[in-house]
């Protein structure tokens, strides 16, 4: 899977940096991040769904080598749009060997 580029409707400051882009490099996320996520999740008595934007977002901000943390400073659209590409990952993780 290749990494997807998104570019903000609206730059945010992270660290005195502007972000102007966010790279979801889904090769980062394996299975020792999916189940630590959902350690995190539980942890805070949330659960893992591919449906949850709480999950989305854990995964694209490992994805994107941010802290999820982060995520929340995005504007309405672009947080939807991050969480969405995360979305569609995780409902394309399972298609992904099968059409071999």
């Amino acid at each position: 899977m290749e990494s997807k580029t998104i570019e903000l409707i609206k730059p945010i400051n992270i660290d005195d940096q502007e972000v102007k882009v966010v790279t979801l490099d889904f090769e980062k996320v394996n299975g020792y991040s999916l189940l630590e996520i959902d350690r995190n999740l539980k942890s805070r008595g949330s659960n893992f769904s591919v449906y949850s934007l709480e999950a989305q977002i854990a995964v694209a901000a490992k994805a994107a080598s941010m802290k999820p943390e982060d995520f929340e400073k995005f504007s309405g659209p672009d947080f939807l749009e991050l969480a969405g590409q995360a979305a569609i990952f995780l409902l394309n993780m399972g298609s992904v060997n099968q059409e071999n």
